[in-house]
């Protein structure tokens, strides 16, 4: 009578057995017998011993995965800033603001932040100088970089000699330089994922002023002391590729 009931309360499980037995059989066709029966033979135990018994798995220690954060809540931007239908991820507890300034670059004054993983030794050449296995060996003597340079000068179009450059450009030359970028002929948008218009193209392509420029204009040297925002137009909108990736402004060329 025991081992009928046993039987029949574990016909489903032997069932089973037989049947995955039978479906590995047909997947080792083609293994060596030998290797086939171990395996089998070693799937039969295990197979039986969980049958055998069935409270092993709930006696097996348990692990606790970390819960994921229920403190967050979806909300609507309605800054005039950004497009309506952004949305941001605003935790309920305290919020530290991301500060504007964080991937900036210390300056040499001290004052500034610095971009991430950079630290402030890396700013100076002695620091990069010392990576180097064997920094007394100079890799270029002075005519092989003169050399180097004066090919440099007339492989880049934009990179001049500022010992042979003209002291004057005339207006023609001036405006070519100006107009180097042309407006884009396709569908660009705002950062709130409006199509630019024509009359915007319009109103940039006037702020250049060109008629302004006088006939002859002579070549003044500046030298650039602090970080600025260089545009490819003379506005400060911002132009994108995509109604919805505001990550690159077209007409941003410096970071």
């Amino acid at each position: 009578m025991e081992v009928n009931s046993w039987i029949n309360k574990n016909f489903v499980s032997l069932h089973f057995v037989e049947n995955f037995i039978n479906f590995v059989k047909k997947g080792v066709v083609h293994m060596n017998k030998a290797l086939a029966n171990l395996i089998l033979t070693g799937l039969l135990i295990t197979l039986g011993f969980l049958v055998l018994n069935p409270g092993f798995m709930k006696n097996l220690p348990k692990f606790n995965l970390p819960s994921l954060p229920t403190d967050f809540t979806i909300q609507k931007d309605s800054s005039k800033d950004t497009p309506k239908e952004s949305a941001t991820l605003e935790k309920k507890t305290e919020q530290t603001p991301v500060k504007k300034e964080v991937f900036k670059v210390q300056p040499a004054d001290g004052k500034g932040t610095l971009t991430p993983d950079v630290k402030a030794e890396m700013l100076t050449s002695s620091f990069w100088i010392q990576q180097l296995e064997e920094e007394s060996i100079p890799v270029m003597s002075l005519s092989e970089l003169s050399t180097l340079n004066s090919e440099i000068i007339k492989r880049v179009p934009v990179v001049y000699e500022l010992d042979n450059y003209a002291e004057q450009l005339t207006k023609q030359e001036l405006s070519r330089y100006i107009t180097y970028y042309k407006v884009p002929d396709k569908t660009m948008y705002d950062y709130n994922g409006k199509a630019l218009s024509q009359s915007f193209f319009t109103s940039i392509s006037d702020n250049r002023n060109l008629a302004a420029i006088k006939e002859t204009n002579k070549v003044r040297y500046g030298i650039v002391v602090k970080k600025g925002s260089i545009r490819s137009f003379p506005t400060e909108s911002g132009a994108y590729s995509s109604s919805t990736d505001r990550n690159l402004d077209r007409f941003q060329e410096t970071g």
